[in-house]
C-alpha cells in the first residue's frame, strides 16, 4: 500500500552544488542537488525545524523519486499541516504553490504531512510520535489551505496573484481551525 511505502521514506534536504563545480555557483546561477553528499537535514522534525527557521524557501523535489512512484502525492514535495494540533512543532502556515497540484487523490506535487498524536499522560496534553502522509479525500481537502495550484500564465498577468492566493489560504485555514473549536 502507499501508506506502507511512504512510512519508510525519510525526507532529506541535501546541499546544492554547481553544475560546473561542486563548491561554486556558476556564472549562470545553475545549481542542482548533490545526492552524493549526506543530507544536511533528515527526518520530519529536523527538516521542519530548518524550514521554520527561514521566512521563504524554494525547495526542489527529487523528480526521479517522485516519477518512480507514479507521481504519488506522498512522494512529492512535503508540506506540513497541523490543523487542530496544539503540540505540533509546525508553527508556520506551510503552503506549496506549484503547477502540478491536481484535483486527483493519486497524482500531485504536494505530500501533506500531519502529526500522529498519542494520548497524554493524564494531564490532557498529547504528544507527537511522528508524522504521516494524507491520502485521497483528506489530501484533496488541503487544496486552498496548504496546496495551491499555480496556473502558469495567471501570475504573470496579475501582479498580486500570489499575495491573494496566500491570503485566501490563510483565511481558509483560519475558518477550518474555528470549525474545530
Amino acid at each position: 500500500s502507499d501508506d506502507a511505502k511512504c512510512s519508510e521514506w525519510i525526507y532529506e534536504l541535501h546541499p546544492y552544488y554547481s553544475i560546473h563545480t561542486r563548491n561554486e555557483t556558476s556564472h549562470e546561477g545553475n545549481q542542482r542537488k548533490n545526492m552524493d553528499k549526506p543530507a544536511d537535514h533528515s527526518g520530519d522534525e529536523e527538516v521542519l525545524n530548518f524550514l521554520q527557521s527561514k521566512t521563504i524557501l524554494g525547495i526542489q523535489d527529487h523528480y526521479p523519486f517522485w516519477k518512480s512512484w507514479n507521481h504519488a502525492l506522498w512522494a512529492g514535495k512535503p508540506v506540513w499541516a497541523c490543523i487542530g494540533s496544539n503540540n505540533c512543532h509546525c508553527h508556520h502556515h506551510h503552503i506549496l504553490l506549484d503547477d502540478n497540484i491536481h484535483n486527483d487523490p493519486n497524482d500531485g506535487a504536494g505530500g501533506i504531512r500531519t502529526p500522529i498524536e498519542l494520548r497524554g499522560r493524564g494531564d490532557g496534553e498529547k504528544s507527537i510520535s511522528g508524522y504521516q502522509s494524507l491520502f485521497g479525500k483528506e489530501a484533496l481537502e488541503m487544496h486552498g489551505k496548504h496546496l495551491i495550484r499555480v496556473p502558469t500564465v495567471k501570475p504573470l498577468m496579475e501582479e498580486d496573484w500570489f499575495i491573494r492566493q496566500i491570503e485566501e489560504a490563510r483565511w481558509n485555514l483560519f475558518l477550518e481551525e474555528e470549525r474545530q473549536k
